[in-house]
């Protein structure tokens, strides 16, 4: 017996697979949160058995000093169930000397990245982690491809800011 479900304007989804969660978050690079031990926070992101694959999208990698990837876009597989995208806004070169253009850039090359994999039909919501840079091109991918989009407020990030000064 085949169930379908429709998800406010996106691609018709078959029952037979769990739906997918597109996340933009740049807390932590995928090293950062190896090297401190959060793997748990990637996991948690699968809310369960809720989601059959999550992708984590962080589209500042390079950003912050130090925190540079030698691609364009890794991509990292965390298990069968979760995929880990980093975007370099350097383009992979480490410093550059139009850092501007290079955020644009990166950031036109994230979108034709995201825009594929919504194409594959298994992305089914997506999902920022803040209601700033994140929560507008999160709302962006998901208005375009017409799927629900969902904001995230861990904190109160103005206080975090005042009390811990970063």
């Amino acid at each position: 017996m085949a169930v379908l479900i429709c998800l406010r304007g996106s691609r018709v989804k078959s029952a037979d697979r769990l739906p997918g969660l597109l996340v933009f978050d740049a807390s932590y690079t995928l090293d950062q949160i190896r090297d401190r031990g959060l793997e748990h926070a990637l996991k948690s992101n699968e809310c369960g058995d809720l989601f059959g694959q999550v992708w984590t999208v962080h589209p500042l990698v390079g950003a912050e000093e130090g925190q540079g990837v030698s691609q364009r876009i890794r991509v990292s597989t965390i298990d069968s169930r979760h995929t880990y995208i980093e975007v370099s806004v350097t383009g992979g070169r480490g410093s550059t000397s139009t850092p501007r253009t290079s955020f644009a850039v990166s950031q036109v090359r994230l979108i034709g990245h995201v825009r594929h994999l919504i194409k594959t039909g298994a992305v089914s919501m997506v999902r920022s982690t803040d209601p700033y840079y994140l929560g507008l091109l999160g709302y962006l991918v998901a208005r375009c491809a017409r799927l629900p989009f969902v904001v995230r407020v861990r904190s109160n990030g103005d206080f975090r800011y005042e009390s811990t000064g970063g």
